[in-house]
């Protein structure tokens, strides 16, 4: 069978080349930033992987196929722009435009996922995929159960990574991603262990992460599948899952067995006051501080942004700091921690229309696939993944980050072509 994907026979969906596409895709979705550190310091595996699929695929055939589509054309005219605002911005300073530019080089991945997801499609060999997802998803749900161990873990890989950073223990990042994908569970050979599964995981990831984001996103998702996505197998899963929950929380009160997160213990009352914060505020100094710190953030990306005529349409370009704030010995923060006023304030209006435009389209395409087709866990998914991720994105820096931008690309690509080629008989409602 002739491979128009690739240049050579040998690299093939199931050959090398994609492998290293998928052991990078379960790197940074289970270690997350600290999957970028192999050696002493930082490799940056997310731009090798890049530049090495745009030299090996077949770009003459692929890309075209790629850019026919209304996605293929949204992006284009995107990444376009962005070079633009990249080419005047590292006149005034290269390094920190080349820092910056994360959320927009990294949409490459959304061209590389099309291509494997064609391949799949072709050789009808998605549930390939659909297993990695899965194993993503176990994951998941393991490194979140190893958080007790957290300080154990962060101090071995520290060690066996020569001193310099752990590989291990980012959980303050890790649940924009984890959330999402132990939903996955739910839509895969349904079966009474995935239930098991996906209440562990969920109470794991908000318990452990105390992350509002979350919580924000679990809701959401929850009333996605009751009220828009509605169907009867996964609700009935979806009820087993909250009552494993409700039971769950009663044992641990009844028990008085104390655990504790990323805030502090994991308690009804913690959740309450952090939901409520994220409206109202909250008495609570820990929630009540870094919710005040971002909407200051956020308002002062914005005000700058607006100031001028020029920079409200195109930006404040990418050689700007957002944000110059020391919130400890090793942390700085240089985002506003929502990752669309970000991209409104690099690249403005037209930036931010263009990157809504994009992801929309996408979201919405594979969304209404999803509606009329059978047998296709990865799209039924996907909507559930993308309200974890922008969700997450709306509170912290999601877009800003390779660990974060690699996975939602890449999984976008795929999921976006199958819902573009794949026939499948239709779903009975």
């Amino acid at each position: 069978m002739n491979n128009s994907y690739t240049t050579k026979r040998t690299l093939t969906p199931g050959g090398n080349i994609w492998l290293l596409l998928l052991i990078c895709l379960f790197g940074y979705a289970t270690l997350n930033r600290g999957f970028a550190y192999i050696g002493h310091y930082p490799f940056f595996i997310g731009e090798f992987t890049l530049i090495l699929y745009l030299l090996v695929l077949n770009n003459r055939k692929n890309l075209p196929r790629f850019l026919a589509t209304l996605a293929g054309k949204i992006w284009s005219i995107f990444f376009v722009y962005s070079i633009l605002v990249f080419a005047f911005s590292a006149l005034n300073n290269f390094n920190e435009s080349i820092r910056n530019s994360v959320f927009w080089v990294y949409t490459i991945f959304f061209y590389i996922g099309y291509c494997y997801g064609d391949c799949l499609v072709r050789r009808q060999e998605l549930d390939r995929f659909n297993n990695v997802i899965l194993l993503c998803a176990k994951a998941s749900v393991i490194y979140f159960i190893l958080f007790p161990l957290r300080v154990e873990l962060m101090n071995l890989t520290t060690f066996l990574h020569g001193g310099t950073t752990a590989l291990i223990g980012y959980y303050s990042t890790l649940h924009a991603l984890s959330l999402g994908f132990v939903f996955f569970f739910l839509f895969y050979k349904h079966a009474h262990l995935n239930t098991v599964w996906v209440a562990v995981g969920l109470a794991m990831i908000v318990g452990a992460s105390q992350a509002r984001a979350s919580m924000l996103a679990t809701m959401l998702i929850i009333l996605y599948l009751i009220f828009v996505y509605r169907r009867v197998a996964v609700i009935k899963n979806l009820a087993k899952l909250l009552t494993l929950v409700f039971v769950a929380i009663l044992i641990f009160s009844a028990s008085g067995i104390s655990i504790e997160g990323q805030r502090g213990a994991v308690s009804a009352d913690f959740f309450i006051n952090a939901i409520e914060s994220i409206f109202f505020g909250s008495d609570v100094e820990s929630l009540d501080g870094s919710r005040t710190d971002r909407l200051l953030w956020w308002l002062d990306v914005i005000n700058r942004t607006i100031s001028t005529i020029p920079s409200l349409f195109f930006g404040m370009g990418f050689d700007t700091i957002l944000v110059d704030r020391a919130t400890g010995e090793d942390t700085i923060i240089r985002y506003p921690h929502n990752s669309f006023v970000a991209v409104f304030g690099f690249t403005g209006v037209v930036g931010l229309i263009l990157y809504l435009v994009l992801v929309g389209h996408v979201l919405w395409r594979i969304f209404r696939s999803a509606r009329n087709v059978a047998s296709a866990p990865l799209l039924n998914w996907y909507p559930v993944f993308a309200i974890g991720y922008f969700v997450a994105a709306f509170f912290s820096t999601v877009f800003e980050a390779p660990f974060h931008s690699f996975v939602f690309w890449v999984i976008s690509g795929v999921a976006y072509c199958v819902a573009t080629k794949s026939r499948y008989k239709p779903v009975d409602t």
